[in-house]
């Protein structure tokens, strides 16, 4: 038992040592916070279970370039900062943050965001 044990931890790390080999990680920070790369790749995308609405069918193959995304999730706090220094603005009709929103954690006072308490 102990050898199985043995096996698999020795399996696990040297995995992971080869993985990161490959696919070594850049991180990146904007002052805004650590964000890591994700290669450039394909996956299947769509619904395997024929279950979904008619736009996620038939299951098919995306190709997505690198890119780089947020290492943690975004804090309230976080995004006020980034607001405080660029503003709300606007993108296809649509402001970066629906102040309105039921859902929106955030507060505008004169044009100070700040997250609410």
């Amino acid at each position: 038992m102990k050898w199985i044990y043995l096996f698999m931890v020795v399996f696990f790390v040297s995995i992971n040592l080869f993985k990161h080999d490959i696919y070594a990680q850049t991180v990146a920070n904007d002052g805004y916070g650590d964000y890591v790369l994700v290669p450039a790749g394909a996956f299947q995308m769509g619904d395997n279970f024929n279950e979904g609405i008619w736009t996620e069918r038939p299951v098919h193959t995306v190709y997505l370039d690198a890119y780089y995304i947020g290492k943690y999730e975004v804090t309230n706090e976080q995004y006020c900062q980034f607001l405080n220094e660029m503003g709300n603005q606007s993108e296809g009709g649509s402001t970066w943050l629906d102040i309105g929103s039921g859902y929106c954690g955030i507060q505008d006072s004169g044009g100070v965001y700040s997250p609410k308490t």
